[in-house]
């Protein structure tokens, strides 16, 4: 067995604040607290169906996904900000 260390990704989050019902597509439509409408692929809800609260992240490299607040929030650091005029 190999063990590895992953790189520290940095990622925009947006906190859930409504979960609208499951399609029959298998999606979802949720909305965010910045006002934005996103709409969650079934490949998404695929392990795990979010709550109001949860959080939707975006990697650097535009990769999506969903993270339940406890696991976001044990895990994430607000990252430094940049200094002025940058």
């Amino acid at each position: 067995m190999s063990q590895y260390t992953a790189k520290p990704v940095t990622v925009t989050a947006h906190r859930i604040v409504g979960v609208g019902a499951l399609e029959t597509d298998g999606s979802m439509h949720l909305a965010l607290e910045n006002g934005q409408n996103v709409i969650a692929t079934p490949r998404m809800l695929a392990r795990y169906s979010p709550l109001p609260w949860d959080y939707w992240v975006i990697q650097q490299d535009g990769y999506e996904y969903l993270n339940p607040a406890a696991v976001f929030e044990r895990r994430s650091r607000r990252a430094p900000a940049a200094p002025k005029g940058q």
